[in-house]
């Protein structure tokens, strides 16, 4: 699996609060990618975000859905760096009207 295979993956899972994707919001810190690993950081927009348990087994199932069998992922949810609105693509800011 490539990081852009991880990442389109990713990308259908949704906050629920804005509807839109967790790799466009920019909640995708970190892919790396060894052989027979996938591991994945996120962050949340917020620290007391009640969903981060929920969207990372999201991504995590969606990653495994599309690797190889025996794959190893692991979506970790960490504090640093802090989330930012300039972290979103111009299509998420957009659909946000901003």
């Amino acid at each position: 699996m490539t990081e852009m295979e991880a990442l389109t993956a990713m990308s259908s899972v949704l906050d629920p609060e804005v509807g839109i994707d967790i790799v466009s919001l920019g909640l995708v810190v970190d892919v790396e990618i060894t052989p027979g690993l996938v591991d994945v950081k996120l962050i949340m927009t917020s620290v007391a975000c009640p969903m981060h348990a929920d969207l990372a087994r999201q991504a995590e199932d969606a990653i495994r859905e599309k690797a190889k069998p025996g794959t190893t992922v692991t979506v970790r949810v960490v504090d640093s760096p802090e989330w930012t609105p300039d972290r979103m693509s111009l299509e998420a800011r957009r659909q946000l009207g901003w």
